[in-house]
């Protein structure tokens, strides 16, 4: 979101309309361009704030005004859309219950039953076997991003160790396995982010086929 001329809206507009995917945010950038520095995240309705000093890790600020009504017409079209193909789901959101819908399989099983015949997934992760998740991991076991074992190496912009201690990082295998099950098939793969983790901002890097080196790993499949 920080390259010339990025935006956030065209690029799920071109999801819809290219893939005939049916895209479902669950974060979206503040700001775009040299602005860009806030994601606000709609499951939680909080904004995080990240910086260009890789010692500092992203800040919770207040949520503006101005998009709260935004959030809100978001988390709730996210859950209904879900709950149009999970029962438990629908209950809880008639019922005004908080919905947590952080159940891969559940959601791998909405996303089949939602697409047409022929219609395609898009699943992009940073995969547990990548750089990122094994840093990830660790800051997980320690509880902090400001333990010394990351003095020196810890990559600007990192997930805030709120997110990751809830996190449940997966291997590509496990994903595609799981697709597999629910009945995708016809998988393509496409990744980014090769560098070491602390030097991966120092350059823009196109996406390329296949998911043996990036740290982000992007996984199309038909139903």
């Amino acid at each position: 979101m920080d390259r010339v001329g990025a935006n956030f809206d065209r690029t799920i507009s071109m999801i819809e309309t290219r893939l005939q995917a049916n895209p479902l945010p669950i974060q979206y950038p503040l700001n775009s361009e040299e602005s860009f520095q806030d994601v606000i995240d709609i499951i939680d309705s909080k904004v995080w704030r990240f910086t260009n000093d890789p010692d500092s890790g992203p800040k919770e600020i207040p949520v503006p005004d101005s998009e709260k009504a935004r959030i809100n017409d978001l988390r709730h079209s996210l859950i209904a859309k879900i709950a149009e193909h999970d029962d438990e789901m629908m209950v809880a959101y008639i019922e005004g219950h908080e919905v947590k819908p952080n159940d891969l399989k559940k959601a791998f099983d909405s996303a089949y039953n939602i697409l047409k015949p022929g219609g395609n997934i898009l699943v992009l992760d940073v995969p547990k076997e990548s750089s990122y998740a094994m840093l990830y991991n660790l800051a997980m076991v320690v509880k902090s991003w400001d333990h010394q074992l990351f003095r020196g190496i810890k990559p600007p912009n990192v997930y805030p160790i709120e997110f990751v201690l809830e996190a449940n990082w997966r291997t590509t295998e496990e994903k595609v396995e799981l697709l597999k099950q629910i009945g995708f098939t016809k998988f393509a793969f496409a990744q980014t982010l090769t560098r070491h983790p602390r030097y991966s901002n120092d350059a823009v890097e196109q996406p390329v086929p296949g998911y043996d080196r990036g740290d982000y790993v992007a996984i199309q499949a038909e139903k």
